[in-house]
This record gives C-alpha cells, sequence and structure tokens, in this order.
C-alpha cells in the first residue's frame, strides 16, 4: 500500500531519476512512497467507483458473476483486497478521510486565508473519517 492510500499500480521513479530508482508507485498520484504501515482490512467492502446507475457505452465488467451488475447497474461490492484493480484505502488515516464531510474539499482550501483560491470550500471544514468502505474498479466503464 502507498501513502496515498492506494495499492501499487506498478513500478515507477521521478522525473530525472535513473533507471535503477525504479520502485512501487501509485500512477494515479504520482506517488512513490510506501506506507510505514499497511491498513487492516478485515472485515471491510470496497465498492466500485462507479457504483449506482450506468452511463458508458463500453461495459465491461470483470465482476458481473460474482455481484450482480447489469448494463444499467453497477453493483460490485467485493471484500477489500489491495489486488482490485485501482483498489483505493478510504478507512481512518487515509487521505479521502482528511476530506471535508460538508463540501468534499481537503482542508487547504477551507484556511481563512485563500488567496488565489478559486475553489468553493465551505468555511467549516470538518473531516469526513472512515466512511467505511474501499473503493476499486470493476471496468464497467471500459479500461481505455
Amino acid at each position: 500500500m502507498m501513502r496515498c492510500g492506494c495499492a501499487s499500480q506498478g513500478l515507477g521513479r521521478k522525473g530525472g531519476e535513473p533507471e535503477s530508482a525504479m520502485r512501487p508507485a501509485c500512477i494515479t498520484h504520482s506517488c512513490f512512497e510506501v506506507a510505514e504501515a499497511p491498513p487492516d482490512l478485515t472485515n471491510r467492502m470496497a465498492r466500485c467507483a462507479y457504483f449506482g446507475p450506468i452511463r458508458f457505452r463500453n461495459y465491461e465488467c470483470n465482476y458481473a458473476k460474482q455481484t450482480g451488475c447489469t448494463r444499467t447497474q453497477c453493483r460490485c461490492e467485493l471484500p477489500s483486497d489491495p489486488t482490485l484493480p485501482f483498489f483505493k484505502y478510504q478507512g481512518a488515516g487515509s487521505p479521502s478521510a482528511s476530506k471535508c464531510r460538508r463540501c468534499g474539499f481537503y482542508e487547504a482550501p477551507h484556511a481563512a486565508d485563500r488567496a488565489g483560491w478559486k475553489g468553493r470550500a465551505c468555511r467549516n471544514y470538518e473531516p469526513r473519517g472512515d466512511i467505511g468502505r474501499d473503493e476499486f474498479f470493476c471496468g464497467c466503464a471500459g479500461w481505455d
């Protein structure tokens, strides 16, 4: 598991580093830091990021027979496992747990001095904490 909360999707290196510097990486967040202690995934479930109504043409759910997905609804929910595609831990201590419960922004845009900030963060930052499930991608929106 990476520090950003995602499972490593491959090997990578930062720009300018030699090829010998290849290490586990999260390609989604350009994260190269492995978490010090992996989270406890016991009794946790992971939902597809597109759980609910599907509005895509490239329906390719890899888990349809196990969870009842159809061409109009994604219902993929499986036990949390870092080997699921694009797995993202969303429990206590994860970056996603520090998003604001009210507006979805992180803490920085809520600061009193928001010079240059063009977002629409609320004024009362309240972290959402553990939402009780993790996230992955089942393929229902296609892989390209």
